[in-house]
């Protein structure tokens, strides 16, 4: 099976990305940056990196993406590092997500690598994460 046949119908990924960003910052995932790879990449079409607090946070987010995605039926094709705890990749696909801890992230520095011109703009999806919390705050 060739990579374009794992990548969601008509290639839209964002949906799937943007849901990827809510669940990391819901978690408290911190230095979340989502980066378009191109569509010459035959990796994916997009890269979301992000740092944990710990080994055990980094763990946990993980866990966290794959239960809600579990909830719509897409599963990650791969999950690199899940022996350790300074660097896991849940490869959805059409997606990648590195989770990181501090130290980590720092080494390797995969945001240096990106593409300038595909860093997206992830604001509106943590402000409506902040405005969704508040919300069930005054609810309760």
């Amino acid at each position: 099976m060739d990579n374009k046949a794992l990548k969601n119908p008509g290639g839209d990924f964002l949906p799937f990305a943007e849901t990827a960003v809510r669940t990391l910052y819901s978690k408290k995932a911190s230095n979340i940056r989502m980066y378009r790879l191109g569509e010459d990449s035959v990796i994916a079409d997009c890269y979301i990196i992000c740092t944990g607090r710990s080994g055990t946070h980094v763990r946990s987010l993980a866990d966290a993406l794959e239960e809600e995605f579990e909830k719509i039926g897409r599963h990650p094709l791969r999950t690199e590092g899940k022996s350790g705890s300074s660097w896991l990749l849940c490869d959805y696909g059409d997606f990648i997500v590195h989770i990181f801890d501090r130290e980590s992230r720092e080494f390797y520095d995969l945001d240096r690598l990106m593409p300038t011109d595909g860093a997206i703009d992830i604001k509106y999806i943590t402000d409506k994460v902040k405005e969704e919390i508040s919300a069930e705050k005054v609810e309760k």
